[in-house]
């Protein structure tokens, strides 16, 4: 259970955010125990709530579940849910005024938007309720792999545009709060930068870092190749894109024991990998979890947010694909139900011929292209020699100075690239829009 002082640093933030951090984080480790019958009597009752709440106050979902004969009052059983149709990225980039509650649109939300990673930039809203389950659902995945409140962190995260709000004092007494230091990502894009970080870690000793997959493993492979010892962290988390076999090794050996978290921004902590474990629980309490036949190994995951009803997500298509939702163990210490494998947002380092690297998900996700309404879907190519800004646009857009803030943002690493404007993005083969490509390399 969280200590004293666990509970304090969280209720401060909560104090300071207008959050519930620390009900939630609560709530959520009174369940790790949970066996599969309560659980399912939880998310039953949970879910019966959040489905007739959405039909009397989401117009969206009042059309859909009238035009899927679903009557939500008639919930009894979670096999139900699937008479819902699914909610697409698309559906939930073009139907934004039909997806918030009607009833509470003055009411304190949370908004944010996707980096792209996927190709469809999105935006999303959380209430105080969604934005705190969402929080401290990624923390209780950390806390069954040792991590805890307050001990001392290292966050590698941000892209150019999102770093500039560290800056501010909100920013700066969370992380003090939390015992946390934030390393901008894009650091690790150029070699150059890679003996101040290893100093700056040697100093701060960080017990857990958290961070980029790819961002983290470049890290760990200029330790490797240079026979650098850093101070072990206790854990390292990685997140937002898969982690190779070959990654956590490389990792493990030079920074600490890898434990991978899986979630997306519009729903945050969905499942996690503990430390030499090769199961990704899924914290049930929080999420529910559907998979939808996509081929023979693999297949489409569905996920409900149990804790938002500004703009609930019901049966949300994240776009990711995973091997397969299994049933928990009543016999493990996590019962939770779990998968294993995760096919989805694969992304690759640039390495550049000056020495420097691109690292897709912090430089080129699309982050820095949100100011441009006009753009529905990016794609972006890389052929060994130039980067090619692939986009399908609605109506006219300024060229001149789209292509000004994509020069700014590569103007660091010396690189070429052109601009190609489409009817239409397709996804590849396996059904799957992706944001960044190598190709003839």
């Amino acid at each position: 259970m969280p200590t004293f002082s666990e509970g304090l640093r969280l209720k401060i933030v909560d104090i300071f955010k207008g959050t519930k951090i620390n009900s939630y984080y609560r709530l959520f480790a009174s369940t790790l125990n949970w066996n599969g019958q309560k659980i399912i009597e939880y998310q039953t009752e949970k879910l019966k709530r959040l489905l007739v709440h959405a039909y009397r106050n989401i117009p969206f979902y009042s059309e859909r579940f009238a035009m899927a004969k679903f009557n939500p009052y008639k919930f009894e059983k979670i096999e139900q849910l699937k008479n819902i149709p699914t909610l697409s990225r698309d559906d939930l980039r073009d139907n934004q005024k039909n997806l918030i509650n009607k009833g509470k649109r003055n009411s304190k939300v949370f908004k944010s938007s996707s980096s792209g990673t996927t190709g469809i930039p999105i935006q999303y809203y959380h209430d105080i309720s969604g934005e705190s389950a969402g929080i401290a659902a990624g923390y209780i995945l950390y806390y069954l792999s040792g991590w805890r409140v307050g001990r001392k962190g290292l966050h590698i995260w941000g892209n150019p545009e999102s770093i500039k709000k560290w800056k501010r004092w909100p920013s700066r007494f969370k992380r003090l709060i939390l015992n946390q230091k934030n390393l901008p990502a894009p650091l690790f894009n150029d070699i150059g930068n890679y003996p101040s970080i290893v100093e700056l870690i040697k100093r701060y000793k960080p017990k857990f870092i958290d961070g980029y997959t790819n961002t983290i493993y470049s890290f760990a492979q200029y330790l490797d190749t240079n026979s650098i010892q850093i101070p072990r962290a206790e854990v390292v988390f990685t997140t937002a894109e898969n982690l190779l076999d070959n990654m956590r090794e490389i990792i493990e050996r030079n920074i600490g024991p890898v434990s991978d978290l899986y979630g997306c921004g519009e729903i945050n902590g969905i499942a996690i990998q503990p430390v030499k474990d090769d199961k990704y629980y899924i914290l049930e309490p929080h999420v529910l979890v559907e998979n939808e036949s996509f081929s023979v190994d693999f297949n489409e995951i569905i996920i409900t947010d149990l804790d938002n009803y500004y703009m609930p997500l019901i049966r949300y298509k994240t776009g990711d694909i995973i091997d397969r939702v299994c049933e928990g163990d009543e016999n493990s210490h996590i019962k939770f139900k779990y998968f294993k494998k995760i096919k989805g947002r694969t992304t690759d380092i640039i390495d550049l011929d000056n020495g420097k690297k691109i690292l897709p998900v912090n430089l080129l996700g699309g982050t820095f292209l949100r100011k441009f309404r006009e753009i529905i879907k990016h794609k972006v190519i890389w052929d060994g020699n130039s980067l090619t800004f692939m986009f399908e646009l609605y109506g006219n857009i300024d060229m001149n100075t789209l292509r000004q803030e994509i020069a700014e943002n590569l103007k660091l690493y010396n690189v070429n690239f052109k601009i190609k404007v489409v009817k239409k993005l397709l996804p590849d083969k396996n059904g799957k829009y992706k944001y960044f490509e190598k190709i003839n390399i």
